[in-house]
């Protein structure tokens, strides 16, 4: 079974590397040390099973808000946030090149592809070391005997280095490193499933911490490491075979489910925790249909659906990049318009309605109704709180009937409804 693919490209690009490393490095350790404090996710918004073309990456708010939309001119998924919040990384996929990985700014600038030079090794590349230097990744081939968890540099993708080798001739997958970098954790698959082994940062003391046959196979389901807990220190979340989201501690106790999956769904899967580690983010398909991403405390409680779209997003990073305002100038100007939009409309469905009820209390039941309608509309915009509930109205949903015709209309007319929020 070949692990979906997060990203190709075969890109020579040549750095002065020497004096761009140490300056990312030193940058990233800045951050790492500067704040636990919570910033944006990034996730993939693309369906899981079918290619993105262009690539896209989206950040946001943990809240889901101020949404923007990072394009690239490949396919790429799996985006992970360097330990500082300066940075991201994804994997490129454009056969029939091999995958590789590729880092950017968190604005999508300087877009960079990183071959270590090995045509026959898919590099899927899933976590940075805390410092930022080097890059975690899975590596897969045709050739069984190259598969296994490699390392590289993040500057160039030089120094291509091999940490494991399956002794089954499978392969080894979602790697992620502990805190301090001492460690890494990753999905071993003998079969159709695997097991959660750990080992340290140069490969050696490779050990199985879980049962065979207990995580969902190839990584698939994700796996992350968490910041040092006080007075508990750090844990792993995982997608066990029953596609829930389990805890364990890195030498093997304290296995715990967090979130209860089935077999045929709801199925949890690519969990990453916040940096402050009181919150999980994660994909959850609910009903074998296509998945949206949710955050949660790490005890399962209060759980919110940030992007309540059921487009199939996943793989969440958590990052340290600072929250966005949730509401620019512009977007407010923007939001005003879609109200006088919004009247002009009113007015002729008031004229369309006078012409027809000639009676004077039902026309003024009518125009009330229609001014309370405005008037939380206005009280939005001004606001800019985004309305999640009204957009997720859509025809032939539930509550489409109960909708005026001029609202209809106005959904049905998606970007002035949702400038209007």
């Amino acid at each position: 079974m070949k692990l979906r693919s997060r990203a190709a490209v075969i890109c020579i690009v040549v750095i002065a590397a020497a004096a761009l490393a140490v300056a990312v490095t030193r940058a990233e350790a800045s951050g790492k040390s500067s704040s636990q404090t919570n910033g944006e996710l990034a996730y993939d918004p693309c369906p899981l099973e079918q290619p993105c073309t262009p690539g896209k990456v989206v950040v946001a708010n943990p809240d889901g808000s101020a949404k923007r939309t990072l394009r690239m001119p490949w396919q790429s998924n799996h985006p992970v946030w360097s330990p500082g919040g300066t940075r991201l990384l994804v994997t490129a996929v454009r056969p029939p090149h091999p995958d590789r990985p590729a880092v950017m700014n968190a604005d999508g600038s300087g877009l960079r592809l990183l071959d270590p030079g090995h045509p026959d090794l898919n590099l899927d590349c899933d976590a940075w070391s805390p410092d930022g230097s080097r890059l975690l990744c899975a590596g897969m081939s045709d050739q069984a005997t190259l598969n296994g968890i490699y390392t590289i540099r993040a500057s160039d993708g030089g120094d291509l280095t091999r940490l494991t080798s399956s002794p089954s001739g499978s392969y080894d997958a979602a790697p992620e490193y502990s805190p301090d970098g001492a460690r890494f954790a990753f999905v071993r698959a003998p079969g159709d499933n695997g097991a959660l082994f750990v080992a340290n940062a140069d490969g050696s003391g490779v050990h199985r911490i879980t049962a065979d046959l207990s995580l969902m196979a190839g990584g698939y389901g994700g796996l992350s490491w968490s910041p040092v807990l006080p007075g508990y220190g750090t844990e792993i979340v995982f997608t066990d075979a029953h596609w829930s989201l389990d805890t364990i501690r890195p030498d093997g106790t304290g296995l715990h489910v967090r979130f209860h999956g089935q077999d045929g769904c709801p199925c949890f899967f690519s969990p990453t925790w916040s940096p402050d580690g009181t919150r999980i983010a994660y994909a959850l398909n609910p009903n074998a249909t296509a998945s949206d991403v949710y955050t949660a405390n790490a005890d399962g409680t209060h759980r919110v659906d940030i992007t309540n779209s059921g487009a199939g997003e996943g793989w969440p990073s958590w990052g340290r990049h600072p929250l966005a305002p949730k509401c620019t100038a512009a977007e407010r100007a923007r939001r005003a318009r879609a109200v006088s939009t919004y009247k002009r409309r009113m007015a002729a469905a008031r004229r369309a309605y006078f012409r027809t009820h000639h009676g004077s209390k039902a026309r003024a039941e009518f125009v009330k109704a229609q001014h309370a309608k405005l008037r939380t509309l206005e009280q939005r915009a001004k606001a800019c709180v985004a309305n999640r509930s009204l957009s997720a109205f859509g025809q032939g949903s539930p509550g489409w009937n109960k909708l005026d015709s001029w609202m209809q209309n106005a959904i049905l007319d998606r970007p002035a409804y949702d400038a209007a929020g």
